[in-house]
């Protein structure tokens, strides 16, 4: 090559690498509001208040306004989506639209899937790098080089959750203003105490005593606990582990209302009720509906069949 050809090529590239350089560290830091780990819901004293509880939704919103209308929502009438309320299904971003527009009259906690979004979002390059870091159980290298989820209690970053395509093209086409907007909106448990008892709304489940400052790895992907020990936790069972909801079975006052296990499906207990009934695959979506009269407050499940999506 020519000498004023190389010199050439050098200034041009010199000069693309410079434009470059000044647009990324010029480019307007974004971030999501801080989280609510924990959010209180009052709505003792009442009479015609209705409070819901809505399984697992995953996008298919069909389904969920059926729900909806079958419910016969009214101005006295409280949603609260149990989380992963995004993904899979088809229409995960009408999902978000629903809920930034009747939030007087619909609360939401998180799950695993609208983290993966959330994490996908505040870092759009390289989760193919993290998919496999998480893989193979490198989590100093993740902690260390990836943007979190900042909730006011933890900064989080999901290393049991994998990001796949779905994640990243939602974040993509749900956006920066309306994630912002589920962020500031949403919460990751939600208490509702009421006349006899305090009800508590958490995608995946809750260890007795853990309300206060519960761990986001447990609350949103958590099945199974050790028996003995119950800092130990995972979304697949193991030994001497038991499932969460067992450690329930007589603790007074508190109900837990979660989703996340669609593979167990509705599972209504005493003091556990869980509302996964796999609409996504063809199951059913399930709510279940709390009104207080007379004195004391009565439940009714409602269902309606979902096609199959997955």
């Amino acid at each position: 090559m020519k000498p004023f050809l190389v010199i050439a090529t050098i200034s041009i590239f010199s000069f693309l690498f410079a434009g470059y350089t000044y647009f990324i560290l010029t480019l307007p830091e974004r971030s999501l509001p801080l989280i609510s780990t924990v959010s209180s819901l009052n709505i003792t004293g009442d009479e015609d208040h209705r409070l819901v509880f809505i399984g697992d939704v995953h996008g298919m919103y069909d389904e969920f306004l059926e729900l909806v209308d079958k419910l016969e929502i009214e101005n006295s009438t409280t949603l609260v989506l149990l989380g992963d309320f995004v993904s899979k299904g088809p229409d995960s971003v009408q999902m978000v639209d629903y809920i930034l527009e009747h939030k007087n009259q619909t609360q939401c906690v998180l799950g695993n899937h609208e983290l993966s979004v959330l994490f996908a979002l505040l870092n759009p390059k390289g989760i193919r790098k993290f998919n496999h870091m998480r893989k193979e159980g490198k989590k100093q290298l993740i902690s260390s080089r990836w943007n979190p989820i900042e909730f006011v209690t933890e900064d989080y970053i999901p290393h049991y959750n994998k990001i796949n395509s779905n994640h990243r093209e939602l974040a993509k086409e749900i956006g920066w203003d309306k994630l912002s907007g589920i962020a500031e909106h949403c919460c990751a448990v939600l208490k509702v105490p009421l006349h006899d008892q305090t009800l508590i709304g958490v995608h995946a489940g809750l260890i007795p005593g853990d309300l206060e400052t519960p761990h986001l790895k447990d609350i949103t992907t958590m099945k199974f606990v050790d028996s003995k020990d119950h800092t130990k936790t995972s979304k697949t069972k193991f030994k001497k582990s038991i499932a969460w909801y067992r450690l329930w079975k007589s603790q007074a006052g508190s109900t837990v209302l979660y989703g996340h296990d669609a593979k167990t499906g509705l599972n209504i207990r005493k003091h556990t009720k869980g509302l996964d009934s796999a609409c996504v695959a063809g199951g059913k979506l399930s709510a279940l509906e709390y009104t207080y009269h007379n004195g004391a407050y009565s439940t009714k499940l409602h269902q309606v069949d979902c096609r199959k999506h997955i």
